[in-house]
């Protein structure tokens, strides 16, 4: 009895709430593709200000690339108020300050009886560089070798007397401390000059540098010997390693880009179309990295991936756009019906693609781990910026020469052969 009464009442009960969901369904099926007729008619028409507007927006935005700066300061890592920025802050103002700038002066053409005159050059620099701002301390061998004093004349004569013979005495054990060494007839001396890893570093470095330039020449004249000198160090490895980094991120970005190039072309068969279809996958980095550029924002180790990852999903949707308007414009219809049909078939799921690939990666800013959050929010702004780069500009490109600029060069010519 309940195998024949059950179906029909089921039936009853939930039929209409079905046919009302499948209503509701076409109806709003019917809305995007009315919305995506809206778009095809708006860029066929407005083709020429979208197009001479992304044109003229792109020097804007390029201008903003040579402003972009990275970091790995500490600072860049973790949110202001987090237990690991308050435990930083706490260690070096009671403690010690954490990053250091290593000097290393290279003596050459000496008096091996003299190493005084040498130390006299390191404590005169020493002097200069611990008073550039941002310079808590400075350390070198003055700090175990008698003082030399400020006073002038046959005091500072007998001084240096007394410390020269103090450094040929103890010259074993003053080694030991790493400030002093030598080899054959050249002798390396170190100065560390010690800052804090929250303070701007490279401002600091360029003082620190200005410094040494003005004063070395003049001291190594007096000295009368030949004098190389290097900057090395804690600090001066980070500074190193952020500029690697945006070496690293133009590098990745340009061989990414020229791969997937070739491989839009050889799939195209026409580098007209392949240079066309690779204009909306280049203007996302260009956007959002011109944007960063502009607004000041620090880079950090998980930025560099951002537009490389972008470029790798933004050229499914471009490659499945040329495609089918390919196809359309193929089977005869004109520019607009066929961007039209393109959109009401591709639409749908390159914004639902890219409105998942976006939500997901911007989940990433709350992280607080700020190089993750960051990395989450480019991605996704970069990913926003290509849906609206295959969805706007694409269309509006394809619409000034659809024919020509998408032609399969290969299917002309073979028909041709026929």
């Amino acid at each position: 009895m309940m195998l024949l009464v059950f179906p029909y009442a089921a039936i009853g009960i939930f039929g209409d709430a079905h046919e009302v969901r499948v209503t509701r369904a076409r109806y709003r099926r019917r809305q995007w593709k009315e919305l995506w007729r809206s778009l095809a008619r708006m860029t066929v028409a407005w083709r020429w200000r979208i197009v001479i507007g992304a044109a003229l927006s792109l020097p804007l935005f390029a201008y903003g690339l040579p402003s972009i700066r990275t970091s790995i300061q500490i600072d860049g890592f973790f949110r202001e108020g987090s237990r690991e920025m308050t435990s930083v802050r706490w260690l070096e103002k009671n403690l010690l300050v954490l990053d250091s700038f290593e000097i290393v002066f290279e003596f050459s053409e000496i008096d091996p009886a003299r190493p005084v005159d040498r130390l006299v050059l390191v404590e005169t620099i020493e002097k200069s560089i611990a008073q550039i701002e941002g310079i808590e301390t400075t350390v070198s061998l003055t700090r175990f070798t008698p003082s030399l004093g400020s006073s002038s004349g046959s005091r500072a004569v007998a001084r240096r007397a007394v410390t020269n013979d103090y450094l040929l005495e103890h010259r074993d054990r003053l080694e030991e401390t790493r400030f002093w060494t030598s080899f054959d007839n050249l002798e390396s001396w170190r100065l560390s000059a010690r800052t804090s890893t929250l303070d701007d570093v490279e401002k600091i470095e360029a003082e620190v540098l200005s410094t040494i330039s003005e004063q070395i020449d003049p001291l190594a004249e007096q000295l009368g010997a030949s004098v190389d000198w290097y900057v090395t160090g804690t600090a001066e490895l980070y500074l190193d390693v952020e500029q690697q980094f945006l070496r690293d991120l133009v590098r990745t970005y340009g061989v990414g880009f020229l791969v997937v190039s070739l491989v839009v072309l050889a799939l195209l068969r026409n580098p007209v179309a392949g240079g066309l279809a690779m204009i909306p996958n280049a203007l996302p980095a260009l956007i959002v990295l011109g944007g960063v550029g502009w607004a000041g924002t620090v880079l950090e180790v998980g930025s560099i991936m951002t537009a490389s990852i972008a470029l790798g999903i933004a050229v499914d949707d471009t490659l499945h756009f040329v495609f089918w308007c390919r196809r359309q414009l193929e089977s005869g219809k004109n520019a607009g019906a066929a961007i039209s049909s393109t959109l009401q078939h591709c639409g749908d799921a390159m914004t639902q693609t890219s409105i998942i690939c976006g939500a997901g990666t911007a989940v990433l800013g709350a992280c607080s781990f700020l190089p993750t959050a960051r990395f989450g929010l480019l991605l996704s702004g970069m990913l926003l910026a290509a849906l609206v780069a295959d969805l706007v500009a694409l269309p509006a490109l394809i619409a000034l020469r659809p024919r020509s600029w998408l032609a399969n060069h290969k299917s002309e010519n073979d028909s041709g052969a026929q």
